[in-house]
């Protein structure tokens, strides 16, 4: 693992709601691991509402574009309807 990768994992053991934390990992892992990824993405909106605004965009355009990937339409759909206003 990479040494971004490895300090976000250190700020997500300090803190389980650091938001931008799990938004990092989830972009810094393959996209193999897509339901990790997807997993990482959905933490990332449910931690800590002082995140970052761009963490939150990002995170439900991110789980739109697995879900288009992966065949789910109209979750997908429902991912960027989702996305505040960046």
């Amino acid at each position: 693992m990479n040494a971004k990768f490895k300090a976000y994992q250190k700020e997500i053991e300090k803190n389980r709601s650091n938001s931008l934390a799990h938004y990092s990992v989830a972009e810094i892992s393959s996209s193999s691991r897509t339901i990790r990824r997807s997993q990482r993405f959905r933490e990332a909106l449910n931690g800590e509402s002082s995140s970052p605004h761009g963490s939150r965009f990002w995170s439900h355009i991110k789980l739109g574009d697995i879900f288009t990937l992966t065949g789910q339409k109209e979750r997908a759909a429902n991912e960027y309807r989702h996305s505040p206003e960046h």
